[in-house]
């Protein structure tokens, strides 16, 4: 983590994040005593994964990448604005990802203490902390079923690439076997599936690992 500093942050570098729309400028001055800014270098974590959250944050400048799980799942890179770390402390519960800076990066922070007394001053405040909270955990389980789901096929397809390559040359050269077929069978297998079962029978797999990854 890095070095604690008494960096000041300004009214103008938080007016513009989403968690103050609502909220009139007045207060927004006052809340923005109730930060401390921080620096970061491009590589360094700033929040852990399961760790107990006791603070969130507002990016200032620069940009954070969000990390989910043992394989580092990219959820979002994230800009200027954006606050960060909210759900633990709307919750309770741990930090449900991990936060590295992707570029240095500036940071307004406020600790929990001070968290709850902001949260008090407006009620726009919290119903942005809350509705933020709910999208990002629907989206973050949406990602994360993705990425297992591609794992999956890719492990699927690697595993039996082995007894595809062995089987294919005993199959009817591909290519004449579908230049006797109906046109209106041509039509339903589709363009699709005919170069799949061409690359079956030439054993070229490779290029559909490749596109697997890619999905």
């Amino acid at each position: 983590m890095a070095k604690e500093k008494k960096i000041k942050v300004k009214y103008e570098e938080i007016r513009s994040s989403p968690l103050f729309i609502g909220v009139p400028d007045k207060l927004v001055k006052k809340i923005a005593t109730y930060f401390n800014g921080r620096n970061y270098n491009a590589g360094d974590n700033i929040i852990k994964e399961n760790d107990i959250g006791d603070f969130m944050f507002i990016v200032l400048s620069g940009q954070v990448d969000i990390l989910k799980g043992p394989k580092s799942i990219k959820l979002a890179t994230l800009g200027p604005g954006i606050f960060v770390g909210e759900g633990a402390l709307v919750s309770g519960a741990p930090r449900n990802a991990t936060v590295v800076a992707a570029t240095p990066v500036k940071l307004a922070v406020i600790y929990k203490d001070v968290y709850d007394k902001m949260i008090t001053t407006h009620s726009a405040i919290s119903i942005t902390l809350i509705k933020t909270h709910k999208e990002r955990c629907k989206d973050t389980l949406k990602k994360v079923n993705i990425a297992k789901s591609k794992a999956f096929l890719i492990s699927a397809a690697v595993a039996v690439i082995p007894a595809i390559q062995s089987f294919a040359p005993s199959i009817p050269h591909m290519a004449e076997l579908l230049a006797h077929l109906p046109p209106a069978m041509m039509a339903l297998i589709g363009p699709g599936a005919i170069a799949f079962a061409l690359k079956l029978q030439q054993g070229d797999m490779g290029d559909l690992v490749a596109k697997l990854d890619k999905l």
